[in-house]
């Protein structure tokens, strides 16, 4: 018990250390991409792009640059940024549910489980995103009663998370 104790201080102190801003360009840029990622996504990973050239270590960067090539269907490009920070997606959450959806995106869902048996979503602050995860696992995989089951699990669970629907609505249509 001491030793999850510790391991979750670690991690808290890691996730501090991989998110800090080092110099205030790199975070106005940060945050003027995230406020452009809905309304302009080219302008949004222009300035991120800026960013990471000044702190090509900063974990909340990498996210974000991940997340908007997910969106775009740039599979790869998200693939090979969680790749950079492979380190730390062995040790933070985070991370690892970033690199599991570029996994999702390239097809490789034998990959991903591994990443998602190491997950406890009774602990897990991202359980509706790793509950989506595995919907879109056995979506990709073509088992769309699977996938319809997960995603009214997940409705019961949290009724408030839009995914759910649409991954239920998806499914319909495909067993149609």
């Amino acid at each position: 018990n001491s030793d999850n104790s510790l391991e979750k201080k670690l991690g808290q102190a890691l996730d501090k250390v991989a998110t800090v801003f080092y110099s205030d360009k790199a975070q106005q840029l940060y945050e003027l991409g995230i406020s452009l990622k809905t309304t302009d996504p080219a302008v949004a990973l222009a300035k991120l792009q800026e960013a990471d050239r000044l702190e090509p270590e900063n974990l909340s960067i990498t996210l974000e640059l991940a997340r908007i090539s997910l969106s775009q269907n740039d599979c790869d490009a998200a693939a090979t940024r969680m790749k950079k920070m492979k380190d730390l997606s062995d040790l933070l959450e985070e991370p690892k549910l970033v690199e599991s959806q570029a996994q999702i995106c390239l097809g490789q869902t034998q990959e991903l489980q591994k990443n998602r048996s190491q997950i406890d979503l009774k602990k897990s602050v991202y359980a509706p995103f790793w509950q989506v995860v595995d919907i879109e696992a056995a979506f990709k995989d073509g088992n769309f009663l699977k996938a319809k089951e997960l995603a009214g699990a997940l409705q019961s669970v949290d009724s408030h998370f839009p995914e759910a629907y649409y991954w239920d609505w998806k499914s319909s249509q495909e067993l149609k």
